[in-house]
């Protein structure tokens, strides 16, 4: 398949140690089952968008490259496993190498992302040196990434990595677009953000239907909270 255009990424962390914050809550076999779910709602808006040349799920988890299968996407091992920032700079060394002029790293942590929301994104690369960032809701992690050329600058992600990546990036282009974008923004890592998603009233999903099936009556719950 070929490199060339703009590639999406998506880093995914082991599913047995995820979402740690949600402990008190979920087993580690319903959070790993989170997930998964939120992988396949993050994957299902990006291969509906036609702009995007292709997508690459990194990761080193057996059943991501499952996942990722469903959707007829790439899969690359991430034997190193250092972490979503070492395994994303790989992936854009590679992209660029190959040619592709624009790449968007997307967190597989959020469900309510929607094809428009990436759509907006892509548009901020402007065919020359371009970044483009969607903060969390927190205004502290950053949830999506557009960076052109691939290899302009190195991405971290770590929850704590959005001003570093503002700061680095205003010293390589010459306008940096911080998107707000609410469904983005929201990740899922604790109870709180639980909430905001039931809160939030968004279309059917995965996420939505894991939720309601481990925590019958959940939605309702949420809101009477």
């Amino acid at each position: 398949m070929s490199k060339l255009g703009t590639w999406a990424v998506v880093p995914v962390k082991s599913f047995a140690t995820s979402k740690s914050r949600l402990a008190d809550l979920w087993d580690s076999h319903d959070r790993a089952a989170l997930s998964a779910a939120m992988l396949r709602d993050v994957l299902g808006a990006l291969c509906a968008v036609s702009e995007l040349a292709g997508i690459s799920v990194v990761s080193a988890e057996p059943k991501v490259a499952r996942i990722a299968q469903e959707f007829g996407v790439e899969v690359i091992h991430d034997t190193a496993e250092n972490g979503p920032s070492v395994a994303v700079a790989a992936v854009a060394r590679s992209l660029a190498h190959q040619g592709a002029r624009t790449m968007l790293a997307v967190m597989g942590d959020v469900p309510l992302i929607n094809a428009q929301d990436v759509v907006q994104i892509l548009d901020c690369a402007n065919g020359d040196a371009s970044m483009a960032f969607v903060p969390a809701r927190d205004g502290i992690g950053c949830n999506a990434a557009l960076i052109s050329p691939p290899d302009l600058m190195p991405l971290t992600f770590d929850g704590r990595s959005f001003a570093r990546l503002r700061a680095l990036a205003e010293s390589h282009v010459e306008i940096t677009h911080i998107l707000d974008l609410p469904d983005v923004a929201l990740d899922i890592d604790d109870w709180a953000d639980v909430v905001e998603f039931f809160c939030r009233k968004g279309p059917p999903s995965h996420t939505r239907d894991f939720v309601e099936a481990v925590f019958p009556g959940s939605a309702e719950f949420v809101l009477a909270s």
